[in-house]
């Protein structure tokens, strides 16, 4: 039997996520510290300009040097609001220990505030 605890656990930007700069990396989710992360899924809403959107285990406002623990495509949908993707990784999930922070791959692409959401466990 494992003595590790699992805590269901969510997250979503309050911050609008850009493109990618040095410093343009926006919190998704904010580990406990001692804790490691394991990403079960993702949703994205609107995004005028499509592109891909990188989620990356890195502290907001850092350098985005960090290569992704994964790259998400999101389809171009100019004026349409809502869901437009979602993505779900099989157990254990991937793994963050730092934090989910997410930036556009995009050289113009942005995400409205609220429209990326994370759901997985913190162990």
């Amino acid at each position: 039997m494992s003595d590790k605890r699992r805590f269901p656990v969510s997250g979503t930007n309050a911050t609008a996520i850009l493109a990618a700069t040095a410093s343009s990396p926006q919190t998704v989710y904010d580990i406990t510290t001692g804790r490691v992360f394991w990403l079960r899924g993702v949703a994205i809403a609107r995004d005028d300009n499509g592109g891909d959107l990188d989620l990356r285990d890195i502290a907001a406002g850092t350098a985005t040097a960090t290569a992704p623990v994964v790259r998400l495509p999101i389809a171009s949908a100019t004026g349409l609001t809502g869901l437009r993707s979602v993505t779900e990784f099989s157990p254990p999930g991937l793994k963050f220990s730092t934090n989910v922070s997410a930036v556009s791959s995009g050289a113009a692409s942005n995400q409205s505030v609220g429209a990326v959401a994370v759901w997985g466990y913190e162990e």
